[in-house]
């Protein structure tokens, strides 16, 4: 996930966040861009009127927002430019809580509803250990070698997938951070051990044969 905190801190700046919700400070200038980021599904709130071209899924699409609007925002990934006369000033109230039953976003109809997959949503097909006629167990896959970098979107990522797996009755998450130095592996670690996400699952296991994989395994 393109956490755009990350790719544009000159724009964007974190005002308040808890383990449910992100509130995000946008300010630009005429002419000002964005790189290419995403959001989970938000709230945007306008705090000026602004005019913008907004670029997502190589379409190009022209917005005009006037001051003191409230929209909602399906997740998405895109960039955008400032393309009026005056600044842009907005609030993105962002939700890191899956949908209710697992809801998807609708289809894209246009660059302001396009789909984000902001984590590794493959899964598999492990047997239960221990006797007795094996089990299917759901397992949801978060790969962390596109994010390794920010500390902000590998803590995202972790809760966005302990969150939907325990929505959705997944068994169990497994994290792949790699081998490497093991300070990737450190930091997953310590985020599982905060006591909001403790409450989702009932053990860790880290993997005797493979030092690149860590399992959470849900309540």
């Amino acid at each position: 996930m393109n956490d755009p905190v990350v790719t544009d801190p000159q724009l964007y700046r974190v005002v308040w966040e808890n383990e449910r919700v992100r509130v995000l400070e946008y300010r630009d200038a005429p002419g000002d861009e964005t790189h290419l980021h995403a959001h989970p599904d938000s709230v945007m709130v306008t705090l000026s009127s602004f005019q913008r071209v907004i670029t997502a899924g190589g379409r190009e699409v022209p917005v005009t927002l006037e001051a003191g609007q409230a929209r909602w925002l399906d997740a998405q990934e895109h960039q955008g430019r400032n393309v009026g006369p005056t600044a842009t000033h907005s609030l993105f109230i962002e939700l890191k809580e899956p949908r209710p039953g697992g809801l998807t976003p609708r289809a894209p109809e246009s660059p302001g509803s396009h789909t984000l997959r902001p984590y590794d949503e493959s899964r598999g097909v492990r047997q239960r250990p221990g006797p007795g006629p094996p089990e299917a167990m759901a397992l949801i896959t978060l790969d962390l070698h596109p994010v390794f970098r920010s500390d902000r979107a590998i803590d995202t990522a972790l809760r966005q997938a302990l969150f939907k797996a325990a929505a959705t009755g997944e068994d169990v998450v497994q994290i792949i951070p790699g081998k490497g130095t093991g300070q990737l592996k450190k930091r997953v670690l310590a985020v599982l051990a905060q006591k909001h996400l403790r409450k989702l699952y009932a053990r860790v296991e880290t993997d005797p044969t493979n030092a690149g994989r860590i399992l959470v395994h849900l309540r």
